[in-house]
């Protein structure tokens, strides 16, 4: 446990993080990360987490909850634990949201986009446990400036501050050879387009899916191509490989090999994978959507090929030119993971913690 640290507890809700990755779970483990690299806190981080995930949180004391993330019990079984904690503040790092606690507590708000894309259950979720729950936080957290737009057009009476995600370290690593994670999944360096996404619409993978069709109908060599997903909903379709569940260092070494990342979103709050891709210097194929300009601003007019996202022609045309380069640059690789460290989020979120314990900065 990290002996460094005293005074209040701060209780962060981890029991998203898992050994399959995603968005909300990197963003937690990067605050453990960016925390633990600051030289001093004036307050006890503990984090709750999932049975068997405390390794995940850099060393911090956590405590492992039965409830899962999300799981309607969780509305008693962390006020209970927070109770117990004796904790003075409280971090919801995602949308999930409590009646009321027993202590202060802050929220992140990635994003809105189940209001447009959920079912009912998730939009009334938002409109009324969310929505209370953010109104009644000392602060409230966001991951772009497009996010802080869309929430306050939401609610008027909710203002959050921009504190954007962090890259993990080891994007920053050259990595060993990545020919035998290619040859386990039976893939070729640079014949396959690789996709991170899931199978929520706002994604927008099956757009991306017909357009690779089309591309691999269009000529010998491109009928030789892959497309690799990370969702099972394809799975058999010509040319579609499916590895939903794939490891962050296989999605390293995948990201390393690829033609390039294709990001087809229409909606997003930030879209961290075009931007892990960006910092290893992979070519980008991605979705023209106002977050995306926002993370990736960096960027320059030849390292990323910009494509309107419900445009079937556009990325069949944006496939066949891959192959004309577009890879990011090393000043620009430099450049974006210097925004986007560990240390910037946990200086960010350290700032607002002891802002709102009353500490002195």
């Amino acid at each position: 446990m990290k002996g460094r640290s005293t005074g209040p507890r701060v209780v962060i809700d981890g029991r998203m993080v898992g050994e399959v990755s995603h968005g909300i779970s990197r963003y937690v483990r990067m605050i453990a990360k960016g925390l633990a690299d600051l030289p001093r806190l004036d307050y006890e981080p503990l984090f709750l987490c999932a049975p068997g995930m405390s390794a995940y949180f850099s060393g911090f004391e956590t405590k492992e909850m039965r409830t899962p993330f999300l799981d309607p019990k969780e509305m008693l079984s962390i006020p209970i634990e927070l109770w117990k904690a004796k904790a003075k503040l409280y971090h919801s790092p995602s949308f999930s949201s409590l009646p009321t606690a027993p202590c202060p507590w802050i929220v992140t708000i990635h994003d809105l986009n189940h209001l447009t894309y959920g079912g009912q259950m998730e939009r009334m979720y938002y409109e009324t446990l969310l929505k209370s729950f953010a109104q009644r936080a000392k602060a409230v957290l966001t991951v772009s400036e497009f996010s802080k737009i869309e929430i306050e057009r939401w609610d008027a009476k909710i203002h959050p501050e921009v504190i954007y995600n962090a890259v993990d370290p080891q994007f920053l690593k050259e990595g060993g050879a990545i020919e035998p994670t290619l040859e386990r999944f039976g893939l070729s360096r640079d014949r396959y387009f690789l996709c991170l996404s899931n199978e929520k619409p706002h994604k927008n993978v099956s757009t991306l899916v017909r357009a690779f069709s089309t591309f691999r109908e269009s000529s010998d060599d491109a009928r030789g191509f892959k497309l690799v997903l990370t969702v099972k909903r394809f799975e058999g379709e010509p040319g579609i490989v499916s590895l939903a569940g794939l490891s962050d260092a296989d999605s390293h070494s995948l990201l390393r090999g690829a033609r390039a990342l294709v990001f087809p979103s229409v909606y997003e709050g930030f879209g961290l994978p075009p931007v892990e891709a960006a910092v290893i210097g992979a070519p980008l194929i991605v979705s023209d959507i106002p977050a995306h300009r926002e993370a990736l601003r960096d960027l320059g007019p030849t390292e990323v090929r910009w494509v309107p996202p419900l445009s079937e022609d556009s990325w069949c045309t944006a496939l066949k030119n891959s192959g004309s380069g577009r890879a990011v640059s090393r000043p620009t690789q430099v450049k974006i993971a210097e925004r986007y460290s560990p240390f910037n989020l946990g200086r960010s979120i350290d700032r607002v913690y002891r802002r709102v314990l009353g500490l002195s900065s």
